[in-house]
């Protein structure tokens, strides 16, 4: 804009040195054109809305499509508007969008592209500018319109069927001593009338139209629950491979919670990885359920959660949840080779009434102290690496 100011000064002075009348007329025209240039772009370009249009969760692997909206609310017609949307490098290269394009006056177009969803996490889009101009040069302009919107990618769940699972539940070999009560007022079905069953279990109506005795059956008021404890202290991984050990127990905290609510039973969610969205960063508590609502709020926050260094101990963690779990929840315990103090925390939570299992993210050929004790005190211990676990 200097420029074009600078030579219309010099063309006044030229005009008025020479008092040439054609002199004067170009400087009426290049004014008038300035002036006329400046006012349409601010008008044109100010009233220009952006909007993009996304889902705000995907999956992993999948193609998110993101629709660009631009509408032209003037009536006067934007010349050209080049329009730049940031993406995060993680899920499109190059990391932005770019087009332009020319719009008439109360246009709409759509411009559309897609986002390869490859790694989980929480992402920004954005943010959207529209950089404009008059058709003779004299001005440019760019606007931020469209703020910054969040994508959250799940992480990936594998079936603990393909990770080498050697029996239908990691725990089913561990005797609950728990009593599962029956609740009466919710009746599941019945069944044929067997001596010694209480009188007051007779379903009077269904037997007086069978015309034998028959008994009420009750679904169970205790259900079996799980709580996964999940270690993201960095420091307990080794420096070397700590990325894909963190990435590794994540997708199998997601892989088990999946397959524990698949199964209609309720599961809860305890961690001390680092949440952005937190409103006080610390540790994360989701007491356990089994709805599919609780199992997208799990996994959203698994698609969150970072590994920071120095974070509240796994110890601690336990220690400040675990009193809130009923008596025999099996406690799923996932951590690094480096996790420190296991084996207390395994003993304190079989005194505790609980049925502890230990997952390890270990390299093949690895060695961790705390498998030989968990052992001893009776404990499954699951070495798991690259969606495989054995034990």
């Amino acid at each position: 804009m200097a420029s074009q100011i600078l030579f219309l000064l010099v063309l006044l002075g030229v005009a008025a040195l020479y008092r040439v009348d054609f002199f004067f007329y170009i400087l009426y025209l290049m004014s008038g054109s300035y002036l006329l240039s400046r006012w349409w772009s601010r008008h044109s370009l100010g009233r220009l809305a952006c909007e993009r249009q996304h889902h705000s969760h995907a999956f992993l692997g999948e193609q998110v499509p993101v629709t660009l909206v631009l509408t032209n609310r003037s009536a006067l017609p934007i010349p050209w508007v080049r329009i730049h949307d940031s993406l995060p490098v993680a899920l499109s290269t190059p990391n932005f969008y770019s087009m332009v394009l020319s719009l008439g006056g109360h246009e709409e177009r759509q411009l559309a592209y897609s986002l390869s969803c490859n790694r989980r996490g929480l992402y920004f889009l954005g943010p959207l500018t529209a950089t404009g101009g008059d058709i003779f040069g004299f001005e440019e302009r760019s606007l931020t319109h469209a703020q910054q919107d969040t994508l959250i990618v799940y992480p990936e769940i594998v079936p603990l069927e393909r990770m080498s699972l050697p029996s239908r539940a990691p725990y089913v070999t561990i005797s609950s001593p728990r009593q599962i009560f029956e609740d009466p007022a919710r009746i599941s079905g019945v069944r044929n009338y067997m001596a010694g069953d209480s009188l007051r279990r007779i379903h009077w109506t269904i037997s007086a139209h069978r015309g034998e005795l028959v008994i009420k059956k009750y679904q169970q008021a205790i259900a079996q629950e799980t709580a996964i404890f999940l270690d993201l202290d960095q420091d307990l991984y080794h420096e070397r491979s700590w990325y894909v050990a963190v990435e590794q127990a994540i997708v199998m905290a997601a892989s088990l919670a999946n397959y524990e609510i698949g199964q209609r039973q309720p599961v809860g969610l305890y961690t001390n990885g680092l949440d952005p969205l937190a409103a006080q960063p610390g540790v994360t508590a989701l007491p356990p359920h089994k709805s599919q609502a609780h199992l997208m709020r799990l996994l959203e926050i698994l698609a969150r959660i970072e590994s920071r260094p120095e974070r509240p101990t796994l110890a601690r963690l336990v220690q400040q949840f675990s009193p809130d779990l009923s008596w025999g929840t099996t406690v799923a315990i996932i951590a690094g080779e480096r996790a420190a103090q296991v084996g207390e925390i395994l003993l304190s939570q079989q005194k505790a009434g609980l049925a502890p299992v230990l997952f390890l993210v270990i390299p093949p050929g690895a060695t961790a102290p705390v498998v030989a004790h968990a052992r001893l005190l009776g404990v499954p211990v699951f070495r798991v690496w690259e969606n495989r676990m054995t034990r």
